[in-house]
């Protein structure tokens, strides 16, 4: 009886663990899209994947997860007990049933977890030898020389933002469209913003950056861009979490640290929750400011309509940044970063106030699409606000997405997907050639140091963390291992 009694806890606990498996990574793969394993691990150290959401994430996880895991196990329960067991032909149908059972939502797991890709990407994560040693340049004050007028910096990072969203992007080779601008016109303003400023290719048109390991969601995209370095963690003595203090990369020397030596006003302007992702230590420890949305609760200044998909939606979050400006422009240069939200997951927002559907709203696809277009709006008439100012003219503005997007699903097989970027009304140290703009090879890490020109700042050496100056005369990484440099 005992023996009996095991066999059967044990089937319910497989039955629980698979089920669970299957219908939080559909929940996930939906509202977070596809999670490496870097990811995964850093939600898992860092905090649980939900804290720093909005509650009505929460009641979205009771609703799709809670729920359904519970009236499955409890219908299969009373299954168990009032129909399988009556007769031996009825229990064997009851075994055929749990195998089916196991079998499908192993299937369903498999499709939302990839556990053979999580399992590669394991093995890969701890395989650094002695990379840092032979490549990593720590940012010394000595070799980082900034002009006597220190330029202003406005930096937005847009969330899932990829030049595959902008139209001619094209190669000269015309036989390969679809695979460099499959979506046509998605991002006209952005598109502007990468022909009247600069763009980085890896193509002869416009084009982005490479995706790294280790760079793939929102808050280490961010950390690669601040500090020339992938969200590997720990490394050396950097620690992160609560477990830590709180602290976050506090040794590390990044861009917030470096134009906090040089005097300037740095402030993030962020959509959702500071503690999401622990980004409130990285800002800390690295001088940065924060105004999330619960300052902005706190002090009143949120009309009844702030919500978007997450938080504040991207017109109000550029709404917030006019009045920062308006208090952070002064004897002191600034620093103001911006992080748009209304992009994120499988269908994203759309501002019903500010922007109409022009896609089909009744499929996935056609409201990430209008979502796309929206958020491009957003950018573009904050960006024809900032032209209008008087700190214009002693202002770079750059646009950098801060990852892939994770709606894998949206874009064809083929597509040559690049993340996006533009400088705008930049004031590069080096001079602007086309072969240092077109056809690179280059990441997430390459961009600190070649901020840094765009503010008129020398960067002696031409190298900072993991990243080369796009404009300076060291090949990137990626193009020192494609000519067989290592």
């Amino acid at each position: 009886m005992r023996l009996k009694s095991l066999m059967s806890l044990c089937k319910y606990a497989l039955l629980a663990i698979i089920l669970l498996l299957a219908i939080v990574g559909r929940w996930v793969d939906w509202n977070f899209g596809k999670l490496n394993y870097e990811q995964l691990i850093f939600h898992l150290r860092l905090s649980f994947l939900l804290e720093g959401l909005e509650k009505s994430f929460y009641l979205n996880f009771l609703k799709h997860c809670v729920f359904p895991f519970v009236a499955i196990l409890l219908t299969y329960f009373l299954l168990e007990k009032f129909f399988f067991t009556k007769t031996a032909k009825r229990r064997l149908c009851g075994n055929v049933f749990f195998i089916l059972l196991i079998c499908s939502f192993s299937i369903l797991a498999q499709r939302f977890w990839h556990f053979d890709e999580l399992y590669a990407q394991s093995k890969l994560a701890g395989s650094y030898g002695n990379f840092y040693e032979q490549y990593y340049i720590a940012p010394k004050q000595e070799n980082i020389i900034f002009p006597s007028k220190k330029r202003n910096l406005i930096l937005i990072f847009a969330e899932s933002i990829e030049s595959t969203f902008l139209p001619h992007t094209t190669p000269t080779n015309q036989a390969h469209q679809e695979l460099f601008s499959p979506f046509g016109d998605l991002a006209p303003n952005l598109y502007q913003a990468s022909v009247q400023g600069v763009n980085f290719s890896d193509t002869d048109k416009i084009g982005g950056t490479r995706q790294a390991f280790g760079v793939s969601w929102s808050i280490a995209g961010i950390v690669a861009y601040q500090c020339a370095i992938p969200l590997h963690l720990p490394i050396d003595g950097n620690e992160f979490g609560k477990q830590f203090g709180g602290r976050f990369l506090s040794g590390a020397t990044c861009l917030g640290n470096i134009l906090e030596r040089e005097g300037y006003q740095q402030l993030l302007i962020l959509p959702h929750q500071k503690s999401y992702s622990g980004i409130q230590y990285f800002m800390r420890d690295h001088s940065i400011a924060i105004h999330d949305i619960d300052f902005y609760q706190d002090q009143n200044q949120l009309p009844k309509d702030y919500k978007g998909f997450w938080g504040m939606k991207d017109f109000l979050s550029f709404e917030k940044a006019k009045q920062e400006l308006s208090e952070l422009k002064g004897t002191k240069p600034f620093a103001l970063y911006i992080l748009t939200i209304d992009t994120h997951a499988k269908t994203g927002y759309t501002d019903p106030q500010k922007c109409q559907n022009i896609y089909d709203t009744q499929s996935p696809n056609g409201q990430y699409k209008n979502a796309i277009v929206c958020s491009d709006r957003a950018i573009g008439d904050f960006l024809n606000w900032v032209k209008n100012q008087d700190f214009y003219k002693d202002t770079t503005i750059i646009i950098l997405g801060d990852h892939l997007s994770h709606n894998h699903e949206f874009f064809p097989s083929n597509a040559h997907r690049r993340i996006y970027n533009a400088f705008i009304n930049a004031k590069f140290f080096h001079p602007l050639q086309e072969n240092k703009l077109k056809n690179r090879d280059f990441s997430h890490f390459d961009l600190l140091p070649t901020i840094l020109d765009s503010l008129d700042v020398e960067v002696k050496g031409g190298r900072l963390g993991l990243g080369s100056d796009l404009l300076g005369d060291k090949p990137t990484l990626l193009e020192l291992d494609n000519v067989g440099g290592g």
